[in-house]
């Protein structure tokens, strides 16, 4: 049986009319031919007709990813006179050249600050064979683990989420900004439009409950935690029936909590940890208030790290505190390692955490399943997982960080990796970090974790929207996973310089433990809502 592969690809065509310009742009009319080659390699052919009365002179460019080692295929000047023709032909012998793939190409043309954009689908000789449906809007999907993480009140980022088919999105209407006032707690209109627009559109809210109120010190426990729980209750009222999961706090490993009352990152110290103590006692005040006004909405946590989830789920147990929680929120960046991989478990780093949250492969589903059977023998009500933060930046790395940095198109592949994952290993919510870019610095990797760019950018979409987009159509619930039969085995295409083949991948150190990809084949077969057989196959290995 032959294999297909179906990729959908962004090309952007800038046309750049400098100032002296005298035609519109709009009097510029544009087509776009595709000649899909097989064995060569696609011929694109763009025509340019100036249908006004002037003159129209300019310049084209034509930008393929970089990934695919094509810098820079196309560009030409043109000078166009009223009621005549130009073409230029393009010919890709290292990309667009897969007979089964549809690439969108975007056409872009700007002229003294007016802009006008057009889009074309190029079509594969073959890609009508490749039938995957109309992506599905977040209303049209009734279930789905898939969700971002999107920031403050927004709104312009809710229209592509829902377009996305995301059912999941989480967010934070802090306490500052709720309690501006000491005793005057107030929900701010905006932020609320924000939450009743994401319901509108039929997308499910997770909502963070943080941070620092300069009116409760934490030098005052006792009344910060007092008043924390107040904002806890007062948020669950005033959004109840609307948030459906209720999240306290966010990485208190990070965020001020172990910075304020002392311990290891980890809480390697267990009992004796002295932010945890104080972090257990804020989660069972803050569950307890949210629970006295909303008997049955969701409410999660976590202790930001594997390992320090695990101490704390011990510790609520020595205060019989764990049927206040519903689900555990875990937040499993891979960092520098492919998503199958995480700096957690093995011998190096149960020494480095002072417990064991994975296996010796350092396997992502190995800690899910440990977290579990924690989660299991502590006594809690359910073992359910919200992954609320995931991802991969496309920084351009220039010093050693705890980032790796990818590639726009790894970006999207690794991404669709961890989705599916996380559907695997039985994850309850999936929510990737995050929807848009947090700025415009491509050397700052906080910048660039986004499947869109920064809002100055028009949200423009990365090749991981489209990814996680049809990931989303496809894989909506409910979706049974099923087992497959078909046999499966990796066929080396790297080896060592030896008389023997051998598989091998670049070692990440972390910690002074080697962190190597699984290198085996990922094989999963689903059966979606619309009872259609999905069988997803890749590679554990690292990408580019």
């Amino acid at each position: 049986m032959k294999k297909t592969y179906m990729y959908l690809v962004l090309v952007v065509v800038t046309i750049c009319l400098p100032s002296y310009v005298q035609a519109g742009i709009e009097d510029l009319k544009i087509s776009l031919k595709p000649v899909m080659n097989e064995n060569t390699g696609n011929k694109v052919e763009l025509t340019l007709e100036n249908t006004g009365s002037e003159t129209s002179s300019g310049n084209l460019t034509l930008d393929v990813p970089r990934q695919w080692g094509v810098k820079q295929p196309g560009y030409f000047e043109f000078k166009i006179v009223p009621g005549k023709t130009i073409k230029k032909n393009w010919t890709f012998k290292n990309a667009l050249n897969n007979p089964y793939n549809k690439y969108v190409v975007r056409v872009k043309i700007s002229s003294k600050g007016n802009e006008i954009e057009k889009q074309v689908l190029i079509k594969g000789k073959k890609s009508a064979s490749v039938n995957l449906g109309e992506p599905r809007s977040s209303k049209e999907i009734s279930a789905s683990i898939f969700g971002t993480q999107t920031h403050g009140d927004r709104k312009e980022t809710l229209p592509l989420i829902e377009k996305a088919g995301l059912k999941w999105t989480r967010n934070c209407i802090g306490w500052p900004q709720v309690e501006v006032v000491k005793g005057e707690l107030k929900v701010p209109p905006r932020h609320e439009e924000w939450v009743n627009d994401a319901v509108s559109r039929g997308i499910n809210v997770n909502m963070i409950l943080a941070y620092q109120n300069k009116h409760y010190p934490f030098a005052d426990f006792e009344k910060f935690k007092e008043g924390y729980a107040n904002y806890c209750a007062f948020m669950a009222k005033s959004l109840k029936g609307k948030v459906k999961v209720w999240e306290i706090w966010n990485e208190p490993h990070i965020f001020m909590i172990s910075g304020a009352y002392g311990g290891a990152w980890n809480a390697k110290e267990g009992k004796d940890c002295p932010w945890m103590q104080k972090f257990t006692d804020l989660v069972i005040a803050a569950a307890k208030a949210i629970r006295e006004v909303d008997p049955n909405v969701v409410i999660i946590t976590g202790g930001g790290n594997p390992a320090a989830t695990h101490q704390m789920l011990a510790m609520l147990k020595a205060k019989e505190a764990v049927h206040l929680l519903d689900g555990i929120s875990l937040h499993p960046y891979p960092f520098k390692t492919p998503p199958e991989i995480q700096a957690y478990g093995g011998k190096i780093f149960k020494e480095r955490d002072g417990i064991l949250t994975g296996d010796e492969d350092n396997s992502y589903s190995s800690m899910v399943r440990l977290l579990k059977e924690k989660m299991k023998s502590v006594g809690m009500k359910s073992t359910d997982i919200y992954v609320t933060e995931f991802g991969y930046t496309t920084y351009h790395r220039t010093e050693d960080t705890i980032y790796i940095g990818v590639t726009l198109a790894t970006q999207a592949k690794y991404l669709t990796r961890m989705f599916i994952a996380h559907l695997v290993h039985g994850i309850k919510v999936a929510i990737q970090y995050d929807f848009q870019d947090d700025g415009t610095c491509v050397r700052e990797a906080e910048h660039n974790f986004g499947m869109v760019e920064y809002p100055s950018r028009g949200y423009k979409p990365k090749p991981s929207y489209y990814a996680v987009q049809r990931l989303c159509s496809l894989l909506s619930s409910p979706v049974e996973l099923n087992k497959s039969k078909l046999p499966m085995a990796v066929i080396p295409d790297r080896h060592l310089n030896s008389k023997a083949w051998a598989y091998f991948e670049p070692t990440v150190v972390w910690d002074g433990a080697e962190l190597q990809p699984l290198g085996n084949v990922q094989k999963h077969l689903f059966k979606n809502g619309d009872k259609e057989l999905i069988l997803v196959l890749w590679n554990a290995i690292r990408t580019t």
